[in-house]
This record gives C-alpha cells, structure tokens and sequence, in this order.
C-alpha cells in the first residue's frame, strides 16, 4: 500500500513539473539592455533592444518603444547585429509621439538565445529627472509553422538624468566640493563611446568607405582599420553639434576581411573607450575578376602561343637542316656518279683500245683469250651498273 502512494506520488510530481515546464523553459520577453543607467544632460547613450528566448525558436518580432520626449529624444537606430534578417517596414522613430517602431523576421531554423539584438536606439538627454523606457506592445512568433506569439512579458529601463549647477559667488571650500561633484557624476557621461550608426558590411574593393555614427557633441571621432591586427588607415574627423559625424575612409584596394573601431577625444586630450570591433568585407569588383580572368587566359594562351611557334620555329629549322643536308648528299652523289661514269667511260675505252690492238695483231687469238676478254668486258658493265644503282639508292633516300 505505502508502495503504491509513494508511486502515486511521484507520478504526480513528474507530472507537475512538466506542466510547469512551458512558464520558464519556453519563456519569451523583450528587453532593454542596459536597465538602469545614469547620464548628464545633453549627453548620449545606447539602449538594445533585445528578445530572450531560450527555449522554442522564434522567426518574427515586432514591438513599440514608448519614452518621455520631455526628458529624451532618439537620434538614431542601428541594427547592426541584429538577429533579424529581413524587416517587415524599417525601424522608425518619432520624438514628437515618443515611439520607436520595429517589425523584423528571422529565416529559418529561427533564433533561440538569451539577448539577441534586434535593434540598437541611441538617445540625447533632453532634461534633468528620471526618464522610464517600455514597450507599449510587443510580439514575439515561434516558428512551429502558425506563427504562435510565445511572448510572456515585457521588460522596462529607467535612465537617470542629472544636471550640475554652476552657483556664483561660492567659497574655496564649495568650489571644491562642487569640482568632486562634477568629477564623480561626468566620470562616466561626459566622454562616451561613439555609437556607430551606419557603415556597410561588404564592399567591393576600390569603393569608398563611409561610416556614420554619434558621439558627444565638437569632439574627435578617430577610426582605425585593421587588416590581420595590422593598422591600415587612421582618420579622425570632428563631431558636429548634435554629436554627428561622418567619416569617408580612402579605399581598401585589397579583398579580405577588415576590422574598425572607434573612439572619441575631447580637447583637453581625454580619450573614450573603444567600441567593439566591426567587421567589413571587402570584396573583387565582377570588373575586376573578369579582367583577372582575361588576363590569366591571356597569360596562357600567350604562353602555349609562344610554345607553339617555338615548336614550328624548331620543326621548320630541323625540316631546313635536313633539306640542306639532303641537298648536299644529292648534289655529292650525282658528282660521284658522273666521276664513276666518266671512270668507268675511260676504262671501257682504255680496255676497247687493248681489245682492238690484240685484235690486231698478226697473230690468232686463242679461244681461251677470247673468252677472257668476253668476259671482262662482261663484268666490267655489269660492276658500273651495281654501283650506278647503289649510288641512285643513296640519292634517292
């Protein structure tokens, strides 16, 4: 019996705890990162706007950011790295509603994560107090294929506006005070990061690079790019008095990937921190691959050309030397012919001479001489007409 409750028991647990599953496993929000910060009047800073979904993927999101205009007005929105890949309407703002609008999708499989940037708003501080930031609405769709709004809560952000009089008339000792003050509350406001607002990711090579973005308002914007941790370029360029700037960088001639950064310097030479690292790629021109491609073809081309004529070049010489050659022999063996001819003319006259006055003589030539001289006469013609022949073969091959 104990047994079977024990079993009833933890049946029952197994199946609670799958029911409450869902609630934090597959929780959805909308947030902004930071929550709480604290700046001067007439600075500026960012928020991100980002979606936690650890649990089931997600492949849309859209929401409205509402703010005080009398405490803060939007100078800009980035979506640089944001999980979106293809926005619905662009990111809007309006300072005289107080909205930030944005309605973005994530292709396929989705996103699942914990602070994924959907969007960047960087803010200037208008007035002193304290200023709320939230979402008016706000939906975030799982990608099962219906389009499920798995959103389960909406964060807020509170950002604390301070101004530092300037009394006149004050002791050393209030002067003092007054200078720790300033210290203590612009330690962390007065000199901010630069905010990077536009640049584009992929470049062709040769184009000119610009990048946009916001800064405390007269100071010096410097840029450094990076190439395999090697400076490249360096520009500075100064801040107007809103705290935009824009910076057109001379042209990366080479393809590859690039990293910039940037940071500000205010007069007295204080220096900001850095922003994190933006990657650029800079790419072949389709110009400039079918030029390298030509070029390559011809390169080849002119190479077997060039081996070609040397081959023709080579065969014609061997063709002349052999021809010459064949011409020389030809011409030795017809003046060994006619000498052989004459050779054997001048014999053949010399032995009809002796044949003619052994003839002659008073005396009968005995059958044996006869023959003899028959005989050689004989085989003096047929050895002229063996060599006229080996000496033709000659000639002839």
């Amino acid at each position: 019996m104990e047994k079977k409750i024990i079993f009833n028991f933890l049946c029952l647990f197994i199946f609670g705890i799958f029911f409450a599953l869902p609630s934090s496993v597959f929780a959805a929000t909308l947030g902004f990162s930071p929550p709480t910060l604290s700046r001067a009047v007439g600075s500026t800073f960012s928020v991100l706007v980002y979606v936690s979904n650890a649990g089931q993927p997600m492949n849309a999101a859209s929401g409205i950011v509402s703010f005080p205009t009398d405490k803060l007005g939007v100078v800009g929105i980035s979506k640089t790295n944001s999980v979106m890949n293809l926005w619905v309407e662009e990111p809007t703002f309006s300072n005289t509603e107080g909205k930030v609008n944005f309605e973005g999708i994530v292709l396929n499989p989705g996103y699942a994560g914990n602070q994924g940037t959907i969007i960047t708003i960087t803010f200037r501080t208008k007035s002193a107090g304290k200023a709320s930031l939230g979402f008016s609405s706000g939906t975030i769709l799982a990608n099962d294929g219906t389009g499920t709004n798995i959103l389960t809560s909406l964060g807020s952000a509170s950002v604390s506006i301070q101004t530092v009089p300037v009394p006149q008339d004050i002791d050393t000792t209030e002067v003092k005070e007054l200078t720790n003050d300033v210290a203590e509350v612009d330690s962390d406001t007065i000199l901010e990061i630069p905010v990077i607002t536009y640049y584009e990711e992929e470049i062709k090579f040769g184009d000119v690079f610009k990048v946009n973005g916001i800064a405390n308002p007269g100071v010096d914007v410097e840029i450094r790019i990076l190439k395999n941790g090697e400076l490249i370029q360096e520009k500075t360029v100064q801040s107007t008095g809103t705290g935009s700037f824009a910076i057109v960088l001379d042209s990366l001639y080479q393809p590859g990937v690039y990293t910039f950064s940037a940071r500000a310097i205010d007069e007295a030479g204080n220096v900001s921190g850095e922003t994190s690292p933006f990657v650029v790629f800079v790419k072949q021109k389709w110009s400039d691959k079918i030029m390298e491609f030509i070029l390559d073809y011809l390169s080849l081309t002119l190479l077997l050309g060039l081996a070609l004529i040397g081959a023709v070049m080579g065969g014609l010489f061997i063709w002349y030397r052999l021809l010459t050659n064949f011409r020389r022999i030809k011409s030795k063996t017809g003046d060994a012919e006619k000498v052989l001819q004459k050779s054997f003319a001048t014999l053949q006259d010399d032995i009809v001479s002796h044949i003619t006055r052994l003839k002659s003589v008073k005396r009968k030539l005995t059958a044996e001489e006869v023959s003899f001289l028959e005989k050689f006469e004989e085989e003096l013609g047929e050895a002229e007409g063996v060599i006229k022949k080996k000496i033709q073969n000659i000639s002839n091959s």
